[in-house]
């Protein structure tokens, strides 16, 4: 059978931080641990030993469970931990991680295999003989260059001596957080050939012991100080004492002494074993009630955990849904926590659960608020007074239109290369859209600067009304779209029929009731979308409006939005500048993230590059970046 043997270092301990190891009665299972509180450390290290020792995980998800409970009590009792551990089942092992990692050496490999930070994360294999697992705890990642290179010159029937290095030692005594500091050398060996001792060195002492530069390496042996447990060794230790006088007595030279000892040696006898008896009593009713309130709290918490578990992995494809899942398995741990007559044990559990599902829904919720937005680029590196009015995107380039100077740049996203485009000069640039290939403009009529050439704008309409009242552009396939809020319509323009003066087509039919001096911005991706001053998202398909819903978001839209998308896109990207966010939601309505920030309060356009996983909100001269 293979079993583990260890060795660990651990810094040395003060008042509010301290590092050691934890070892399972069985062997199977050893936990490396740091922990740092200013005043639960103890009442948090009590517990997880009582845990840790006194359960035996026989899968891989009872020992997730086990270190689960660990971190999320530690998360209540406001205890920062770094918990690194692992678990042998017949030739499988399971190494586990939070806030830590796990190094591996196999033959002649060595490397990290298995780091873990905000979240406990797991890591199931086989078992091999001479294996060599290395467990760290957070803050004994500068450490690891050192194991490493000790561990590679290190013969394996010495290998667990590596943590008397001076070199690593060296290290340890001058870490930052020498307190914090843990690390845990485990062999895999073949029981039947080699019955050497899981620890290295096994100290008597009660209280946790810690290994210095100058010191012996030592492991932290499980203590139960404050429990039932102590209470009855420290009952035994002492009858032991008395009995061991007891016995001298007898042998005594004094046979006064013999004769009076002999008499009272019974009733010590008695004494003796009435207590133990006693203390074994009281330590079974102990633990059976243990184990009743535990099986309480795993049959009530079993489904919620189920759904947790699925909740997780939901979100990994499809983080909409799992967004809706946790909520309503966060409103069912509430109505379990608000029973009546619930014990206090259970109802602990219970908001304990509750708090991790809301820690998770948080991170998956997509409400970001950011206390700094970065500058992405500022237009007037490019030209001083260059002061922009409107935006659009490709894929790999933003365009910027300075209507009051009629200048328009273009800005490679990638590397950030600006260019003034040589479209010509114009007495009026109103708007514009762009593909891959062109860039139209209006103006006196509607333009095309070609981007791979360098001659000027093209015309390809003459002005007519809609163009001379048409305040934006949109484009699609060979079409352009101009909205003239003067004759409430979108008229739409075939930039293919090589005619000057081709008639347009009002695209918006009769009866739809829209009124477009509502009409904060349009985009195009084959249906038309109308964001208005009153936060609302209108669709239009073929010409007549479709219904069109906004669900997901705990803050609906209220106050005017701009929006953005293409064709090519996914998603629909929405600035409400009142409310300083950005907003994404699916082409379907469906909420998917906010991003906040107060530099939002002023911009007044919003643009994305999917591709490069990036939105851009324009102020002014100034672009913010955010990402995606």
């Amino acid at each position: 059978m293979l079993r583990l043997t260890q060795r660990s270092l651990v810094g040395r301990a003060d008042a509010h931080q301290r590092s050691g190891v934890i070892i399972h009665p069985t062997q199977d299972l050893v936990v490396l641990y740091a922990i740092s509180s200013p005043t639960a450390g103890e009442a948090f290290l009590s517990y997880c030993q009582e845990q840790l020792t006194h359960e035996q995980p026989t899968n891989t998800l009872e020992f997730h469970q086990l270190l689960d409970r660990c971190v999320s009590t530690a998360g209540r009792m406001e205890v920062e931990l770094s918990l690194v551990g692992v678990c042998t089942f017949d030739e499988h092992v399971v190494l586990a991680a939070y806030q830590g990692s796990v190094w591996l050496k196999r033959g002649d490999k060595l490397g990290q295999i298995l780091s873990a930070e905000g979240t406990l994360q797991l890591l199931e294999g086989k078992i091999q003989v001479d294996d060599i697992y290395v467990l760290f705890t957070r803050s004994a990642q500068g450490l690891q260059e050192v194991v490493q290179g000790e561990l590679l010159k290190a013969q394996p029937e010495t290998v667990l001596s590596v943590v008397d290095a001076a070199e690593l030692r060296t290290a340890l005594d001058g870490a930052p957080d020498e307190a914090l500091t843990g690390v845990s050398l485990l062999s895999v060996v073949d029981s039947e050939k080699d019955h050497q001792a899981l620890t290295a060195d096994i100290h008597a002492s009660a209280e946790p012991v810690v290994a210095t530069p100058a010191s012996e390496s030592v492991v932290i042996q499980p203590s139960n100080s404050g429990s039932k447990v102590t209470a009855l060794l420290k009952g035994i230790g002492g009858a032991l004492l008395l009995i061991r006088n007891e016995v001298a007595q007898l042998f005594s030279k004094d046979v006064y002494v013999r004769q009076k000892q002999r008499r009272s040696l019974g009733k010590v006898l008695i004494v003796f074993f009435s207590v133990i008896l006693l203390l074994l009593g009281a330590l079974v009713f102990w633990r059976n009630r243990q184990q009743q309130q535990q099986q309480q709290i795993q049959a009530t918490l079993q489904p919620f955990q189920i759904q947790f578990e699925e909740v997780r992995t939901l979100s990994l494809q499809n983080t909409v849904d799992a967004r809706q899942r946790a909520e309503q398995l966060i409103a069912s741990l509430e109505a379990e926590s608000q029973k009546q007559n619930q014990p206090q044990y259970l109802q602990t559990a219970v908001l304990a659960e509750l708090q991790e599902v809301r820690q998770f829904y948080q991170s998956i919720s997509g409400q970001e608020e950011l206390p700094n937005l970065p500058i992405f680029f500022d237009l007037r590196l490019v030209q001083s007074n260059f002061l922009a009015s409107r935006i659009d995107a490709t894929l790999d380039t933003l365009f910027f239109l300075d209507s009051g100077q009629k200048k328009i740049l273009a800005l490679n996203i990638e590397r950030k290369q600006p260019t003034l485009l040589p479209i010509g000069e114009y007495p009026d640039i109103r708007a514009l859209v762009a593909d891959d290939q062109f860039l139209y403009f209006l103006g006196e009529g509607l333009f095309r600067f070609t981007l791979s050439g360098t001659d000027v704008a093209s015309l390809v309409e003459n002005p007519d009304d809609p163009i001379k009242t048409g305040q934006t552009l949109g484009l699609f396939d060979r079409y352009l779209y101009v909205l003239s809020k003067e004759q409430n319509n979108i008229f739409r323009y075939d930039t293919a029929d090589n005619s000057l003066d081709g008639k347009p087509t009002a695209w918006i039919q009769a009866g739809q009731g829209i009124d477009l001096n509502q009409v904060q911005s349009f985009a195009i991706d084959g249906d038309v979308w109308l964001s208005m001053q009153t936060g609302e998202i209108k669709k239009l398909t073929s010409g007549r409006e479709v219904a069109f819903t906004v669900s997901g978001m705990k803050e609906p839209f209220s106050s005017p939005i701009t929006l953005f998308t293409k064709p090519e896109m996914l998603n629909l990207y929405v600035l409400e500048p009142q409310k300083s966010r950005v907003v994404v939601l699916n082409k379907e309505g469906q909420f998917i993230k906010e991003i906040k920030n107060e530099n939002l309060a002023a911009a007044t356009a919003v643009v994305a590059s999917e591709p490069q996983h990036k939105a851009f909100a324009l102020s002014g001269s100034l672009v913010y970046e955010i990402e995606l």
